[in-house]
């Protein structure tokens, strides 16, 4: 689709012509309405022997539909929307029989998602979320073919109704997807997080791939994912917000075996989708490794030529974050480090261009064809035979808050080291610098062990709340005049400038210091220490500072005092400015000895990617 559309549609065609075999498969299987492509097959029939990871995967229902309803969005060719709306149509059919209303929402029980190591689910979110797209796209393709008069013959063909394709929109509406509220994440389906979880290290390397050593329904049993399931409906079919797709990434990564070759590239791309440019890297290595490094012994039978795909679009789809959609052609390139750029060739729409990808951002040149509009990371772009540079942009800043805003650092530093003192460990300075960026906890643990000292639980908790309450005594003299040389003319400038601005801070005090020093009315988003669970460099309170502010997290600047949080903020893909004189120079995009000339850093950042 992406260098030669004419090859996709044959490849479609081949679809279009074995759907009167998938509408007698959906009967064999007992529906009585729509079409059932098979799992496994050459000439329409279903050729895999072992229903529960063959047929019962109705997600490939839902990849035709999507890759059907890519075609028209890449191409707009109107000879083959009815061809295209006849495959949606019945697909979505075959959604609305498979699955049932319960309590206001659309369910699909007893099916298979693309984890081949969880069989027979109820509410796999992959399969749910498929169909949702199947569903919309069968109205919304319609519609378009009834404005351009081909609907009535199709509606002679299939007896399609509008309120059938009503209907199909009230179940794309109402379909459940099921989430795990105390993890923060999407639940593989039902029953999946309540399965004894299979820790990957725990199994002989000699064991793998597992279903060449453990029976299916031992397998079954467990948590554990023979590829990406979750993490590929993101992809491809639904993106939840940054911060839940970041969390499920990291959650079924730790329970994924990579059994199949069509896994690590897809981790790859979502890797890049979510900033993780050094995570993409390590799996776009492992795809390209499967067949050059021969990784699973057996490239001597053949090519993995479906993971030479993923391969491809682990860099146009993973760093080039291209995209096609009802919206139109999308895309924000990322360099991943020790790249100095990459370029590939795309068609849209009868447009070939060539997407050149930079330190800053990518060139973009039409090669042949029409100029076309894109949407170049936040905005649209025209792209002509002249060739231009677009950077990617800063739309935010995120402030740390003890030593960039203000010097609180001193007043952690000292309650520290009246706790050192009374514990009879030594501690200075040097030792500070660790504790920066961190939560309470993890400072007293470290401190623990830098006098090799071990303590209960109670009463580790009473020396943390004693270091608070020192903490605490010292923050009372806190003013206005604590406020740092430059921040409050940066604020004022991004104010005035209408830049959305934010805090995160580990420390569980921020809204109490912002008070003190004048500025709690300042900012448009605060994240405190009571807000996370993990301090930095974990992503979590970076993704939620950036979604309290309505910024994609690429977008934004994160400036800091502490390598942990620069750290944190880099693995995120965003921009970072590092404040103080310790810092190393390599450590962030800028770094500065003080706060005093932070104004003029970030104009020049905003003016020279804006």
């Amino acid at each position: 689709l992406s260098t030669a559309p004419e090859m996709a549609k044959n490849l479609l065609e081949y679809r279009y012509q074995h759907l009167d075999a998938a509408r007698d498969h959906a009967r064999l299987l007992g529906h009585a309405r729509g079409a059932l492509y098979p799992w496994r097959t050459i000439t329409g029939s279903e050729c895999s022997s072992y229903y529960p990871s063959g047929s019962a995967q109705y997600h490939i229902n839902a990849d035709i539909a999507h890759a059907f309803s890519q075609y028209w969005y890449a191409t707009l060719d109107k000879s083959y929307l009815p061809s295209i709306c006849e495959v949606l149509v019945e697909t979505a059919r075959l959604f609305l029989d498979v699955g049932h209303w319960k309590d206001g929402q659309f369910r699909i029980d007893g099916v298979t998602g693309p984890d081949e190591y969880t069989c027979i689910v109820d509410n796999n979110y992959y399969t749910n979320a498929g169909a949702a797209g199947t569903f919309f796209a069968a109205q919304e393709l319609c519609a378009i073919l009834s404005d351009i008069g081909g609907l009535d013959a199709l509606q002679k063909k299939i007896g399609v109704t509008e309120t059938e394709l009503a209907t199909f929109t009230a179940a794309g509406n109402a379909m459940y997807l099921p989430m795990d509220d105390q993890l923060g994440i999407c639940k593989q389906d039902d029953s999946f997080l309540n399965k004894k979880r299979w820790e990957i290290d725990e199994i002989p390397e000699e064991n793998f791939p597992l279903l060449m050593h453990y029976h299916p329904l031992y397998i079954n049993r467990c948590q554990i994912c023979k590829q990406a399931d979750t993490v590929l409906a993101h992809f491809l079919y639904r993106e939840e917000s940054p911060l839940v797709m970041r969390k499920s990434y990291a959650y079924y990564e730790q329970i994924t075996t990579h059994d199949s070759s069509l896994s690590a590239c897809v981790f790859s791309m979502m890797a890049a989708r979510l900033g993780d440019c050094a995570k993409a890297m390590d799996y776009f290595n492992a795809t390209v490794g499967i067949d050059l490094n021969d990784q699973s012994g057996n490239t001597r039978d053949g090519l993995h030529i479906a993971n030479t795909g993923g391969a491809y679009l682990s860099i146009i789809a993973g760093f080039g974050g291209l995209r096609i959609d009802k919206h139109g052609f999308r895309i924000f390139p990322l360099l991943p480090n020790g790249w100095e750029s990459y370029s590939f060739a795309t068609v849209f729409r009868g447009s070939r261009m060539l997407v050149s990808v930079n330190q800053n951002g990518c060139t973009l040149r039409l090669l042949e064809g029409a100029e076309v509009e894109i949407k170049v990371f936040d905005r649209l772009i025209n792209v002509t035979s002249t060739e231009r540079q677009i950077d990617r942009p800063v739309r935010a800043v995120i402030f740390d808050l003890d030593g960039v805003i203000t010097g609180t650092a001193r007043y952690h530093f000292e309650a520290w080291k009246r706790i050192a003192n009374e514990l009879r460990i030594p501690f200075d300075e040097g030792k500070n610098e660790l504790f920066k960026g961190v939560s309470r906890a993890e400072c007293m643990t470290l401190l623990l062990q830098m006098g090799q000292r071990e303590m209960s639980a109670q009463e580790t908790e009473m020396w943390l709340d004693r270091k608070n309450a020192y903490y605490l005594e010292a923050l009372q003299s806190l003013s206005p005049n604590d406020v740092l040389p430059g921040i409050s003319e940066t604020l004022a400038f991004l104010r005035e400038r209408g830049v959305p601005i934010a805090v995160f801070s580990s420390s569980k005090n921020a809204d109490f210091i912002l008070n003190r020093i004048g500025l709690d009315g300042a900012f448009d988003g605060i994240v405190a220490g009571n807000d996370i669970t993990h301090s930095k460099p974990h992503f979590e309170g970076y993704l939620l500072a950036a979604e309290r502010i309505g910024i994609d997290p690429r977008l934004c600047l994160m400036v800091e005092d502490a390598a942990a949080g620069l750290a944190g903020a880099s693995a995120l893909s965003m921009r970072t400015i590092g404040v103080g004189a310790k810092l190393p120079a390599e450590i962030a995009d800028v770094t500065l000895s003080d706060t005093g000339r932070l104004r003029e850093q970030i104009e020049r950042l905003i003016a020279e990617f804006c």
